[in-house]
């Protein structure tokens, strides 16, 4: 199973994320936490999310069906 978590930037996403991570691995569950920015960074060549955010959205767009696979492919 995928769960997306999006939000902008200090909603709480991170937050979110570890108490579900704490409370899945105490009933057992494996789980894995992939951050798609990472991904996106990795694939458009740059080393940080804000260089990651000041190339166009249109370059961000065309990285997203090659994250996405990835995504489904761990």
């Amino acid at each position: 199973m995928i769960v997306y978590l999006g939000g902008v930037p200090g909603v709480g996403k991170t937050k979110v994320t570890k108490q579900v991570e704490s409370l899945a691995l105490e009933k057992g569950f494996a789980l894995k936490r992939l951050r798609g920015t990472g991904i996106l960074c990795e694939l458009a060549g740059v080393s940080s999310v804000d260089e990651l955010r000041r190339l166009p959205e249109e370059t961000r767009h065309e990285l997203r069906p090659e994250m996405y696979r990835r995504i489904y492919a761990e």
